[in-house]
């Protein structure tokens, strides 16, 4: 099944410059998409940054909604990494948490390790 939503996003092999519908992505942004994407290349077979099946199990575990604190938001799904790959974190579904896409770009928008991590047991606890 599809994503509901594909936004294409392009990075410049030469200079690492990343857009999308030929406008430049911020920081916050990028991480997002960086999180929760599907990687086409030419000549190459696409690749997800997280398997789709474990997307699946992480969606269905926290019942297709935001688990970020007094959201409940149930469209525009993504999968972050609570601790970020680049800092050792896996794709283990207990390192990755449903946010809704407004969360998703407030949490990178403010840094990590993220606004929502006092609450982390409580979001990440099976409802």
């Amino acid at each position: 099944m599809a994503p509901p939503v594909q936004v294409h996003v392009h990075r410049c092999p030469e200079c690492g410059a990343t857009e999308a519908a030929g406008r430049p992505l911020d920081r916050p942004d990028r991480e997002r998409v960086e999180c929760d994407a599907a990687i086409a290349e030419p000549g190459r077979r696409n690749t997800t940054t997280i398997p789709p099946r474990t997307r699946r199990e992480v969606l269905a575990r926290d019942r297709h909604r935001c688990r970020a604190p007094g959201c409940d938001h149930r469209g525009f799904l993504e999968i972050h990494h609570v601790n970020p790959r680049s800092r050792g974190g896996t794709n283990a579904p207990d390192n990755l948490i449903t946010l809704c896409s407004a969360c998703h770009r407030l949490l990178h928008e403010r840094g990590r390790p993220g606004w929502y991590e006092p609450d982390r047991e409580r979001a990440l606890a099976p409802v």
